[in-house]
C-alpha cells in the first residue's frame, strides 16, 4: 500500500460556472463551452486568477467510447 500526502483545505467562497460535455472528447466540448462563455462575458483578463476543476460525469461505460465531463 502507498501513502499519500493528503490534506483537507477550506476554500473561500467563490462564483462558479459549469459546463457538461458528452462524447468521445467531452473535455474539449466542456472547456470550449466555458471559454466561449468567458469571452462573451468579457472575463478574459481574469482567466489567470480563475481556479479550474473537472471530473468525469458520467464515467465511461464498458464497450462505449462515450463519457461525460463536467
Amino acid at each position: 500500500m502507498t501513502e499519500f500526502d493528503v490534506r483537507i483545505e477550506s476554500l473561500k467562497p467563490m462564483r462558479l460556472a459549469a459546463a457538461l460535455g458528452f462524447g468521445t472528447s467531452p473535455e474539449d466540448e466542456a472547456w470550449g463551452k466555458l471559454l466561449d462563455w468567458i469571452w462573451k462575458q468579457g472575463l478574459v483578463a481574469e482567466i489567470g486568477q480563475m481556479r479550474w476543476f473537472g471530473f468525469n460525469c458520467p464515467g465511461p461505460d464498458i464497450g462505449s467510447p462515450n463519457y461525460g465531463y463536467e
